[in-house]
């Protein structure tokens, strides 16, 4: 399944960037008159991005754009919110811990009465893009076939999503090999550095 890069560009978004709603958004709208024209971006977009835009690849830009996307678009369970603010916890740690799992309420939990290793503010910063593993990775022959295959790309970003989802794209034959790839290519580069 391929699509154009601007249709793409379009759904994602309308869509806040949520690639199942912006596939469903581009079958509706494939007839629209202006579905192929440029898009424009707003001017407050234009000006707070463009200087750090500038010296950066479209990995990293694309991947700065949906951490920023789901940070803005996060929103708790209120079920699961109600039911641990009841245990005691402030509003805000409860959204925090509910971030930083997933919505899940049980690892919400264990999260807030734990050590709390992971911070919401840095959860989602990953590799820093700067690093030799980074480049490293995204140098790596494998990986740049397997990121222009259009499902591998959408298998990572459900990966980006939600880490777990890991799980389920393992054992398939064609992303499995990537995953593996480059989690080889980040520990030879991570015991190498130290």
């Amino acid at each position: 399944m391929g699509f154009p890069e601007n249709k793409s560009r379009r759904a994602l978004l309308a869509t806040n960037m949520n690639f199942e709603a912006a596939m469903n958004w581009m079958v509706a709208h494939e007839s629209d008159p202006d579905i192929d024209d440029p898009i424009r971006p707003k001017q407050e977009d234009v000006e707070s991005s463009a200087s750090s835009e500038q010296d950066q690849s479209p990995v990293v830009r694309l991947l700065e754009r949906l951490r920023a996307s789901r940070k803005k678009g996060f929103r708790p369970d209120p079920r699961a919110l109600k039911n641990i603010m009841e245990m005691g916890f402030k509003e805000s740690e409860v959204t925090d811990a509910l971030r930083v799992n997933n919505n899940d309420q049980s690892l919400a939990c264990e999260w807030l009465l734990g050590d709390r290793k992971e911070q919401p503010d840095n959860e989602d910063t990953g590799i820093d893009p700067s690093s030799t593993a980074f480049r490293a990775i995204l140098a790596d022959a494998t990986v740049q076939l397997g990121l222009n295959n259009p499902r591998t790309f959408i298998a990572m970003l459900h990966i980006l999503d939600n880490p777990a989802n890991a799980n389920h794209y393992i054992n398939d034959p064609e992303i499995g090999p990537l995953l593996v790839q480059v989690t080889k290519i980040y520990h030879a580069e991570k015991n190498a550095s130290s």
